[in-house]
C-alpha cells in the first residue's frame, strides 16, 4: 500500500476516500484547553503542616500508651466525665436504656438476623447474603477475643 490517496468506488455510495488513507492521528488530549491534569499537586506548607501533626500526635498516642504517669491522667478524666454523666441522667432515660438492652438482646437479634438471610434468599441476592453472612461471622468471632478479620 502507497501513501498516495485513491478514490475508491463503493457500489453502496458515493465516490470517497478509502479508508484511513486521510485520518491523521494526533495525541489525545485530556482537557478541551490542552492544559495538563491538575493532580498531583506539589507539597505546600499546610500539607507539611498536618503531616507533622499527624505523626505528633501518634507518637504522643504511643507514648502515653506506654508510660504509667500519663495512665493515671487518663484514668482520672475518664472517671471525671462518667461521674458528670452519671449526675444527669434520670430514671425515666435508665427505664428506657435498659428496655432497649433487653430488646436488642436474647431472641430480638435472632429474629431479625434470620428474617434478613431469609428475605435475602428470597429475592436471590446471593452475593449480599454471603457478605452478611461473612461478617456477621467475624463480629461474633471477635467478640470471643478471636483476631478480628480484615
Amino acid at each position: 500500500m502507497t501513501d498516495e490517496t485513491k478514490v475508491a468506488i463503493s457500489q453502496n455510495g458515493p465516490d470517497g476516500l478509502l479508508p484511513g488513507s486521510a485520518v491523521h492521528r494526533t495525541r489525545r488530549q485530556r482537557r478541551p484547553t490542552g492544559a495538563p491534569p491538575p493532580l498531583p499537586h506539589p507539597f505546600a506548607v499546610s500539607t507539611t503542616a498536618w503531616l507533622v501533626l499527624g505523626a505528633v500526635a501518634l507518637a504522643g498516642a504511643f507514648l502515653a500508651s506506654q508510660h504509667t504517669p500519663w495512665l493515671r491522667i487518663d484514668d482520672r478524666a475518664s472517671t471525671s466525665v462518667l461521674h458528670l454523666l452519671a449526675g444527669v441522667r434520670t430514671p425515666w432515660l435508665t427505664d428506657v436504656a435498659a428496655g432497649i438492652n433487653s430488646a436488642g438482646s436474647g431472641w430480638g437479634v435472632t429474629v431479625i438476623g434470620l428474617s434478613v438471610v431469609a428475605l435475602t434468599m428470597l429475592f436471590r441476592r446471593w452475593r449480599h447474603l454471603a457478605d452478611y453472612v461473612r461478617k456477621t461471622e467475624g463480629l461474633t468471632l471477635c467478640g470471643r477475643g478471636a483476631p478480628c478479620p480484615g
